[in-house]
């Protein structure tokens, strides 16, 4: 795919040949402020994009004739380490671009019109002046992704594959509609912001809990604890779906990624671990409090900065 790019930062750099860590550390060292933006990272089969916003992955994507979709930004990020074919490269562009690419790919359009002829085009252009939408239309011509903001149906700016320049006009947008085979999706308004949860945050409840784990599997043995642990997964999932993608294996080790936003991973551990150490109240009694705080306590004051403690009456294991 071909998305409108801006300031090239990193162009075109093999895989095979550089350090993928060392790429995503460059928006970081980019300016004396963090550039936002995305990377670029094309394979044969497929096209992956990371979001940055002030030089830290806020969401992934995946592309391919078969499909666009997000994905976690763990697996992107480990793809692109193991990877030795396909290129790389990294463009600063504006954060409203980036929020309109993640809107295509989380919300359903409110209009969707494939264009092959001219007569076509003019029946959008007056669905668009009936309408008078605020928001934004992506037009997709072969692999090229275009973008452009209405406020009221009116034009207001154009992102558009090989145009550095946001203007646009409404001949540039007849052009854009005349190309063969245009698809046109129409959104409304765009969300604030749609990030998910950082690969580091993720890490960091992932070994919090398996610290836990680790500290009453020696208490009592692996047997009531992988009970516990998947039944307080299942009773949690009621309200929280997003933990389905977690998983025991077989070393007692939570394994598992997510698409879930910073709120949505604290807010659905917490409820997790608040009914696994539920389960242990009635085994244990007070003593299951002294093996919860001994699982924490190398992760206490980070996991407390995300509001962890502050649910579920986790705030006891706090000390």
């Amino acid at each position: 795919m071909k998305f409108p790019k801006g300031r090239p930062v990193l162009e075109n750099a093999k895989l095979a040949f550089v350090n993928f860590e060392n790429i995503l550390n460059a928006p970081k060292r980019e300016r004396a402020s963090k550039i936002s933006g995305y990377v670029s990272v094309i394979y044969p089969d497929h096209h992956e994009l990371l979001f940055l916003k002030k030089g830290d992955p806020i969401n992934a994507a995946w592309f391919s004739e078969q499909e666009k979709k997000l994905i976690p930004i763990g697996q992107l990020t480990e793809r692109a380490k193991r990877a030795y074919t396909g290129l790389v490269s990294i463009y600063e562009v504006e954060e409203e671009l980036i929020s309109m690419i993640l809107t295509s790919l989380s919300s359903r359009p409110i209009h969707t019109q494939t264009i092959e002829e001219a007569p076509e085009s003019a029946h959008f252009l007056k669905w668009t002046e009936d309408n008078a939408p605020t928001g934004f239309v992506q037009v997709t011509s072969g692999l090229e992704v275009s973008y452009v903001v209405l406020q009221k149906g009116k034009l207001v700016r154009g992102y558009i594959p090989g145009r550095p320049s946001r203007v646009i006009t409404p001949e540039d947008f007849a052009r854009l509609l005349s190309q063969d085979g245009v698809l046109i999706e129409v959104y409304q308004e765009f969300p604030k912001e749609i990030a998910q949860a950082s690969p580091a945050l993720m890490m960091l409840f992932l070994k919090m809990y398996n610290r836990i784990i680790e500290e009453f599997t020696e208490a009592v043995g692996p047997t009531l604890v992988q009970k516990f642990v998947n039944s307080s997964r299942k009773e949690a999932e009621a309200d929280y779906p997003l933990l389905k993608e977690f998983k025991l294996d077989k070393t007692m080790k939570i394994l598992g990624q997510s698409l879930a936003s910073p709120q949505e991973l604290t807010i659905s551990f917490a409820k997790w671990v608040s009914v696994f150490l539920e389960s242990f109240d009635s085994v244990l009694g007070p003593r299951h409090e002294e093996i919860a705080k001994k699982g924490l306590k190398d992760y206490r004051f980070a996991i407390k900065s995300t509001g962890f403690f502050d649910h579920f009456g986790l705030n006891r294991y706090f000390e």
